[in-house]
């Protein structure tokens, strides 16, 4: 029984959490009539207590005010550990501080209050109010409670660790670190944190009024301006939401992410400022800096006109999808894709700008260094300087160009990889095709040289390598050969062609200079040399206007005659020695009658170097040490017979004593 009672207790204590409501239908409904006075009629009841101009109202019940509004104040306080069901609250003496206090575990689900409201429980509903003659202006103070629901017409504060999960708030709302607003509409003014104090944390709600940020913003729809700030506390960070106004994020302000749209006001987003990600699909104007991985559909300008050119330089693009139409750069652009128009009054120093792009170059002094292009990748046309002669200041230093480029300033380096139209001054850099000189001048660059070898090898002697590498030139040889121009230069390019194995250096070298199938024949030891004794070769640099091809063919080496090996004499045997001839058996004496057999004599071994019969063939396979194992076995056999012999024979004399 008692396990089904906790069973049931459980049960019904999780339905309250579910339903807050069904908690609340568990206490006791209580009436208290307030008579004109605007005091209670009688001074206690169940629940309640009234004494010394102090209302308090006890746990466990809910209360309905009938009759007149009660008259509370900070003198004629109203404490509330129960539910205020319904009911009017007036401040009548318009003092400060709180005249209701909802403690910890009190809840108000309704009534009208024009008074000031400490909240450390649950407001779930009502209407808070403030006297426009109430000079102290009543207001709502959440300090560790939470507003779930209610019609606000007065300020709200939020601090500590309470929360606004919903409501209506039509004046304004200001909460500090360690608050929430999770959801709601407002109406107002809300500001999160102040010039001395971080704010708290905005996950949701709708914003329809100004809003000012020193806390967090990671979610919610804001109609009105944002301005994300910072103090000597901190910074305002922007991680989410939906922004359809002005948004305005200041120095040391950061906006992470969040989707930033056109609000039908012509709003913008102007940062000072760093902005790491997002979704911009209004216009950006940059003052800070844009890094990471944000995603910019409209216009983008990167410096102001008005700031001096140290502090447009400062103004920095590092980072960033720019699908935007026009992009206006005065300050510095390191990093992020490009897809649209880029005019550049700055520095270009590095990103990728694809092959939809179109970029112009120009220093109109509003940037120090300004009108610079000194890396990035570009896909598309690029224009550097400007046709009007005061405005064509324009230097380009480095970077890739893969489309065409047209220059009206100073090129000093870079890598060209396809056609370039010279107007102005070419004194450096690589390139893929031969220069259309349109009224410039180039005084040095470089061209590569493609080499169509058999047989061969080339390289660079190192000694002859460019040292410029700002003026596009690689330090040191590489497997890209590259040859230099010098307008009017008496120095040379050199290279050393080497025969590979199996082949010879050839007497001859092929060089030319142009286009495909434009090429121009340079004229031996005039426009160059070549030694087919050694492999040098020297072209002028003074003959080097365009893409070099060198063509040679080893000649191959001459197959020396084979000569036949002379044979060895072939080692003659050795003779193996001839072995004695074997000894004849002794014949043995008569035996006398009288006497015993006498033993029979043993078989000389006086040379022991003579060999058995068999230690020929051993002999013969020139191994020295087989007759010396074979004479010792035979030795060893002819021991052990004679000791046999001579046992016999004693054997036989002791027989024939006996008998």
């Amino acid at each position: 029984m008692r396990k089904r009672l906790i069973v049931l207790a459980t049960a019904l204590a999780f339905a309250c959490l579910l339903d807050p409501n069904a908690a609340f239908a568990s206490v006791v409904p209580v009436t208290i009539e307030i008579g004109a006075d605007g005091a209670p009629v009688g001074t206690s009841g169940e629940g309640w207590t009234y004494a010394d101009g102090k209302l308090t109202l006890g746990a466990g019940h809910a209360f309905t005010f009938t009759g007149h509004a009660l008259n509370v104040s900070s003198e004629n306080l109203l404490r509330n550990k129960g539910v205020i069901e319904d009911g009017t609250f007036v401040d009548a003496s318009q003092t400060s501080g709180f005249a209701v206090r909802n403690e910890a575990g009190g809840v108000i689900r309704g009534g009208a209050f024009t008074a000031s409201i400490g909240n450390a429980g649950i407001i779930a509903g009502g209407t808070f109010n403030s006297d426009p003659n109430d000079p102290t202006k009543s207001y709502v103070s959440t300090s560790s409670g939470t507003i779930t629901g209610g019609t606000f017409d007065c300020m709200v504060m939020g601090m500590r660790s309470g929360a606004i999960e919903d409501g209506t708030f039509n004046e304004s709302v200001n909460i500090f670190k360690g608050f929430a607003i999770n959801g709601g509409t407002f109406n107002g003014e809300v500001n999160s944190g102040n010039s001395s104090n971080l704010g708290g944390s905005i996950c949701g709600g709708t914003f329809n009024g100004r809003m000012q940020n020193q806390g967090t913003i990671e979610d919610g729809v804001f109609h009105g301006t944002v301005q994300n700030a910072s103090n000597n506390a901190g910074a305002g960070a922007i991680a989410g939401g939906t922004f359809n106004g002005y948004v305005n994020n200041y120095d040391g302000a950061v906006i992470s992410s969040g989707t930033f749209n056109d609000g039908g006001e012509n709003n913008n987003v102007t940062n000072d400022g760093t902005i790491r990600g997002g979704e911009f699909n209004i216009g950006v104007d940059n003052g800070g800096a844009i890094e990471g991985q944000g995603v910019f559909n409209a216009y983008v300008q990167n410096g102001y006109m008005r700031f001096g050119p140290d502090e447009n330089r400062s103004c920095t693009i590092k980072g960033g999808t720019f699908n935007s139409d026009e992009i206006d750069n005065f300050g510095t652009i390191e990093g992020g894709t490009f897809s649209g128009k880029i005019l550049s009054r700055g520095v270009i120093a590095g990103g990728a700008f694809s092959s939809t792009s179109s970029v112009t170059s120009n220093d109109e002094d509003t940037t120090t260094g300004g009108g610079t292009i000194s890396g990035g990748t570009f896909d598309g046309t690029v224009t550097n300087g400007d046709p009007d002669p005061d405005y064509n200041n324009a230097v380009l230093t480095g970077g890739t160009f893969n489309g065409s480029v047209t220059n009206h300033g100073t090129i000093a380096g870079g890598t060209f990889l396809s056609d370039v139209t010279n107007r102005g001054v070419i004194e450096g850099g690589i390139f893929e095709n031969v220069i259309s000189d349109q009224g410039g001048t180039v005084t040095s660059c470089a061209y590569p040289l493609r080499a169509n070898l058999t047989g061969l090898s080339i390289a660079a002697v190192p000694s002859a390598m460019p040292k410029n590498t700002a003026a596009g030139f690689p330090a040191e040889p590489s497997a890209a050969l590259t040859a230099a121009f010098e307008k009017d230069g008496a120095d040379a390019n050199l290279y050393q062609l080497s025969a590979n194995e199996g082949y010879l250096l050839p007497d001859a070298i092929d060089v030319r200079c142009g286009a495909a199938g434009q090429t121009l024949a340079l004229a031996a030891g005039t426009d160059y040399t070549y030694d087919p004794a050694t492999g040098a070769i020297a072209i002028k640099k003074s003959v080097v206007t365009g893409p070099l091809l060198l063509a040679a063919q080893g000649a191959a080496a001459p197959t020396p005659p084979v000569v036949p090996p002379t044979p060895d004499t072939p080692e003659t045997p050795d003779t193996p020695d001839t072995p004695a001839p074997a000894p004849e058996p002794e014949t043995p004496a008569p035996k006398p009658e009288s006497k015993p057999d006498a033993p029979k004599p043993l078989p000389s071994t006086t040379d022991s170097k003579q060999a058995p019969a068999n230690a020929a063939a051993l002999a013969a396979t020139g191994d020295a040490p087989l007759p010396q194992i074979a004479l010792g076995i035979a030795l060893l056999a002819g021991g052990v017979t004679l000791t046999c012999a001579i046992t016999m024979q004693i054997t036989r004399k002791k027989r024939s004593n006996r008998s």
